[in-house]
């Protein structure tokens, strides 16, 4: 790791390949969405839907191509590039990782029918080997257009990749055992949004509306839900939580911009003050 740069060389630039903006850029030229890139030294790694790059920065020399074993799920390997998400740097077996997450379609085999999976590939952050592979195989729904699949984020580690339907109806969320390679547990009807501590929170997807909740990062058991909302999102600040959304019977009424820590059942509302104020929304499960 490196701390953040304090100056950046204008004298020349790398110009990143053309298909890591395709997708991303409002008729005025700006970003509407954060680029498929991870950092890690003075590498990039670049992400498609249907393959991640390793480029040298310093050089602008792709020096690596990693490609899922499986074929993809949709069409055309150029398809809905702006589906991509950035990669993830996290830690496995004690060497730095860079995890991503495709989304292919299985052949027959034997008595099962072909079907979409998602393939974790995790590669050397050095050297830009591929160290292994884990597939995933989301729910019934998986039929429902097309899918996304996300590494959300890695603690302890498990990795969390998150699995959804392009229009959001739909969302699985995966834990996957980084030092172990395999899956740990899964979650239907849960969109995963941030990993904190030993806690991944997210939205619990009922029917048209969502809640707010927390599920033990090793065992994907729930920890915590809070009450039905719309809008439902989770982010990360430091080591808490911000949960933001509205409540459907008040829409004046926000459960935003709430501090919650991530393994309690209760929002802090003042996160500089040491007092906890326990709260209604937010229920401990058993």
């Amino acid at each position: 790791m490196h701390d953040p740069p304090a100056t950046f060389a204008t004298g020349r630039s790398v110009p990143l390949p053309g298909d890591t903006v395709e997708g991303r850029l409002t008729v005025g030229g700006t970003l509407n969405s954060p680029l498929p890139i991870a950092l890690y030294k003075t590498t990039a790694f670049i992400t498609t839907a249907s393959r991640m790059r390793v480029m040298d920065t310093v050089s602008g020399k792709v020096t690596a191509t990693i490609s899922p074993h499986s074929t993809l799920a949709s069409d055309s390997e150029w398809a809905s590039p702006g589906q991509a998400s950035a990669p993830l740097l996290a830690t496995s077996a004690g060497a730095r990782v860079v995890i991503a997450p495709f989304v292919v379609k299985l052949s027959v085999t034997g008595t099962q029918a072909s079907h979409v999976a998602v393939e974790v590939i995790a590669t050397d952050a050095d050297t830009g080997r591929v160290l292994w592979r884990v597939t995933l195989r989301p729910p019934e729904w998986d039929s429902a257009g097309d899918l996304q699949a996300t590494a959300v984020g890695a603690d302890h580690g498990v990795a969390v990749i998150r699995v959804s339907t392009s229009d959001d109806d739909s969302s699985a969320a995966y834990g996957v055992d980084l030092d172990r390679p395999r899956q740990l547990w899964s979650v239907d009807e849960f969109e995963a949004d941030a990993v904190t501590g030993q806690t991944v929170a997210g939205a619990l997807l009922e029917d048209d509306e969502q809640r707010p909740a927390g599920f033990d990062l090793a065992t994907g058991k729930r920890l915590w839900q809070g009450s039905v909302g719309t809008g439902v999102g989770v982010s990360t600040v430091g080591p808490r939580l911000h949960v933001r959304g509205e409540n459907p019977d008040n829409a004046a009424l926000t459960i935003g911009s709430s501090m919650l820590e991530p393994a309690a059942p209760y929002i802090l509302f003042r996160p500089t003050s040491a007092t906890r104020t326990p709260t209604a929304p937010m229920t401990a499960s058993a």
